[in-house]
């Protein structure tokens, strides 16, 4: 009696499957009434194990069966309660499940007030064929195969707990190859634009270096045209002509070589500049060789990833797949059980009607 006030109520539970399986044995139909209205074994029975029948049935009703349970145990309790089922069948067989928990939690008392109805219910419940052996049996098995139940549910909740940690890594790993990928792309897109700034470079500086060239042959012929000598066959008029004009000349090729002088100084400041960001492209490029050998590296990286995602992936699989074959086992055994129940059940009919 104790075991059944634990914080567990793992007795209690023994109980109301054992209870459930004597319907089940005495009264199938009785029993596929109540699972087709939803009215499970715990919901109006509970109170009658916990209180040994005190809080349904009259004192001394209640009085008598406590003298029974001292003599037979908990024996006496199953005999009660399958006998007022089996006198409440008909009746319960009309009524949907509120119309049921009434009748077995509410009316009991006053159905059975009389002590000429209890004496016809004492006198019906060990009418029964009721084994303790058998009683016991059952709920030794019944209480190994919950324990194998309660292991199994741990095990496939680790299972389950496993197998999502698995996807939550499997989704961290491809949002990190995603990443790298990303990454990769645009390496190669800053790759692509640093090739084309530097080719626009070396074109400037090309361009700029021809220009400084022909400055350059454009101001030494100026100086050979200015340190041509004389020629002393000309006349003294037109020798002052000619050096009137020859001045103008250099006068204007002043301007000019000012213009060219300036021209030539930007030319250099190009060249400087161009010079600087040809430097600047060289440590681009040791960048770029560095992040090529970074996209090497995240390359194999991703093969890695990716075979160790194809391993979970495969692990996931076994696992459920695992999982489904032992929940089919599980289905298949409580089939088993449930048809040798009913052959039991079916067989302990036929016995009593011999």
């Amino acid at each position: 009696m104790r075991d059944l006030f634990k914080p567990t109520m793992a007795a209690l539970d023994v109980c109301l499957h054992l209870l459930d399986r004597l319907v089940l044995e005495h009264s199938s139909d009785l029993h596929a009434h109540f699972v087709d209205k939803g009215l499970v074994t715990t919901m109006y029975a509970s109170s009658w194990f916990l209180t040994i029948f005190a809080s349904t049935l009259t004192v001394d009703a209640a009085f008598r069966l406590m003298d029974l349970f001292l003599c037979d145990s908990m024996d006496a309790v199953f005999r009660i309660a399958l006998a007022i089922l089996l006198d409440k069948r008909e009746e319960l067989l009309k009524l949907d499940m509120p119309g049921m928990m009434q009748v077995l939690q509410t009316e009991l008392r006053e159905t059975y007030s009389l002590k000429e109805e209890q004496e016809s219910l004492f006198q019906r419940a060990f009418e029964l064929k009721i084994s303790h052996r058998r009683l016991v049996k059952q709920g030794k098995d019944y209480q190994q195969q919950r324990e194998k139940d309660t292991e199994e549910a741990v095990e496939n909740r680790a299972m389950t707990t496993e197998n999502r940690k698995s996807m939550k890594k499997i989704t961290q790993m491809e949002d990190d190859v995603q990443s790298m990928t990303e990454e990769v792309v645009a390496c190669q897109m800053a790759h692509a634009d640093m090739l084309a700034d530097k080719t626009k470079l070396l074109n400037e500086l090309a361009v700029a270096r021809r220009q400084i060239k022909e400055e350059r042959e454009r101001q030494k012929a100026e100086r050979q045209d200015l340190t041509r000598p004389l020629a002393s066959s000309k006349p003294a008029v037109d020798t002052a002509i000619f050096l009137s004009h020859r001045v103008y000349q250099l006068s204007e090729n002043g301007e000019k070589l000012k213009l060219a002088r300036k021209r030539f100084n930007e030319l250099e400041l190009m060249l400087a500049a161009s010079k600087l960001r040809l430097a600047e492209l060289e440590e681009d490029r040791a960048e770029l060789r560095r992040l090529e050998f970074l996209d090497t590296q995240l390359s194999k990286e991703a093969v890695d990833l990716r075979q160790e995602l194809t391993d979970l992936r495969k692990q996931v699989l076994e696992r459920d797949a695992e999982l489904q074959r032992k929940k089919e086992e599980m289905l298949a055994k409580n089939v088993v059980r449930v048809s040798a129940v009913q052959s039991t059940g079916e067989s302990t009919e036929s016995n009593s009607t011999l």
